[in-house]
């Protein structure tokens, strides 16, 4: 997979789970401070693989890591939040705010 179609993979699951395709219970996991600094980072790096051709998927990883790393973020932490996704409502919305065309 291309690393722009691995962007646009991304930014389709979120915007199924901002659409409300996740379970929408009342035990999400909620939006707080440290998912929309993930979510900045993720909306960033959504950018950066838009422009950039990545030619391994370690190589695509890397780059992640370096900016979760800069942002005093782990690779771990933003796994779990990425894996939220799809059953938080408002974790799925707080990336689309920060989610810009590149």
């Amino acid at each position: 997979m291309s690393s722009r179609s691995a962007a646009r993979l991304l930014l389709a699951l979120a915007a199924l789970a901002a659409a409300g395709c996740g379970t929408g219970g009342s035990s999400e996991p909620p939006a707080t401070s440290e998912t929309a600094k993930l979510a900045k980072v993720q909306a960033a790096f959504v950018c950066e693989v838009a422009r950039t051709n990545y030619p391994t998927e370690q190589q695509l990883k890397a780059a992640l890591v370096t900016r979760l790393r800069a942002a005093d973020l782990t690779y771990s932490g933003w796994k779990q939040w990425h894996d939220s996704l799809v059953e938080s409502r408002s974790r799925a919305a707080q990336l689309a705010s920060f989610t810009h065309h590149c």
